[in-house]
């Protein structure tokens, strides 16, 4: 294999590892975090295969496929010596640095903490030669930098949530065609609230309303390539259908993923937090328009805390997106635009 001409920056992401067995000091972990990071840029100076891979649009490579395959022992012992490194890859989290890292270019290194990312304000570094500096997280930088980390893709863990819905008297309206579908045409983000080190944020909307039934319902719908912050998206997707509504609303609440939870475990939750509050709040003589309006920032509030610790992150909410109305909004913080279409779907005969 060729050697590269360059150093590499590797960044060890041990933030949403959970502890087992005997507790390590965190100088004893900061050891190991520091050796693996030696014997991973040591293995991509003299690995084209590994680099190449790098550099592919998302690529990553396993640090379970690595000890398999490798013929260092040291980097072997390294990677079996690390917690959780099943389920640890090595990877380019900035898509720009993809391209300098497949031609060679000399690159920066970090080591995170185990913290919230909301409270890391720099990293720290190392070079080639074992030494340390330390990198402001508010920039990107513009030498590339590999990291190592769970790899998000995989959940973390199962969300049980018990949904116990609460039946909520209100006048009967008239069915809506199940045809007729809300559709989000466009949107943008102004920001994502996905550090730079963590690689491309995944973007997801809770929609929540009413069924005909009277019982308060969430759902969630993935928006797939939101990406990027002050870029618009023509996503053309339908986002509900209203024939499953009592009243002709819906709240939304657009999120980011970082907790790594099941998906489902998501909706389970907020359905479970709405449907607590849906006694309180909507007595029987409620307007339609605050009972749509309110299920949803009380579904949030609802949520036990621990959902949004460094897990999944609250962007924006845009309340009363109604039946048959095309509009543009913007969200209740001005961080999401977004235009909304009426849409009917041709069934098949």
């Amino acid at each position: 294999m060729k050697n590269l001409n360059r150093f590499l920056v590797i960044s060890v992401a041990m933030s949403s590892m959970i502890a087992c067995g005997t507790q390590e000091s965190n100088s004893s972990k900061y050891r190991k975090n520091l050796e693996l990071s030696k014997q991973i840029s040591l293995l991509t100076k003299k690995n084209d295969e590994l680099t190449k891979a790098l550099a592919k649009s998302k690529g990553k490579v396993s640090l379970k496929d690595l000890a398999a395959n490798s013929s260092s022992e040291a980097l072997k012992e390294s990677i079996l010596g690390m917690e959780g490194y099943e389920d640890m890859v090595v990877t380019v989290p900035v898509a720009e640095h993809r391209e300098k890292v497949g031609n060679s270019e000399d690159a920066l290194v970090v080591v995170l903490p185990e913290s919230d990312d909301k409270d890391v304000k720099e990293l720290d570094a190392i070079d080639a030669n074992g030494n340390e500096v330390k990198i402001p997280v508010g920039k990107i930088p513009s030498t590339p930098v590999i990291t190592i980390g769970r790899d998000e893709s995989l959940p973390k863990e199962k969300v049980d949530a018990v949904v116990v819905v609460e039946e909520v008297k209100t006048p009967v309206v008239t069915e809506t065609p199940k045809e007729v579908g809300l559709k989000l045409e466009s949107f943008r983000f102004t920001d994502t609230h996905e550090p730079w080190f963590k690689g491309s944020p995944e973007m997801y909307v809770i929609i929540s309303y009413m069924d005909k039934s009277g019982k308060g319902v969430t759902k969630t719908v993935e928006l797939e390539g939101a990406d990027k912050k002050n870029t618009t998206y023509n996503m053309e997707q339908i986002l509900h259908l209203w024939d499953d509504n009592k009243y002709q609303f819906v709240d939304m609440a657009f999120m980011e993923h970082d907790s790594n939870m099941d998906f489902t475990g998501i909706s389970e939750v907020v359905l479970s937090a709405s449907a607590k509050v849906t006694s309180l709040l909507y007595p029987t003589a409620a307007p339609a328009v605050t009972i749509v309006s309110d299920i949803l920032s009380a579904a949030m509030k609802a949520i036990p805390n621990k959902y949004f610790v460094d897990n999944d992150d609250y962007v924006d909410t845009i309340n009363l997106v109604e039946k048959d109305q095309n509009s543009d909004r913007t969200g209740v913080k001005g961080e999401v635009t977004a235009t909304f279409v009426s849409y009917d779907i041709l069934l098949n005969k």
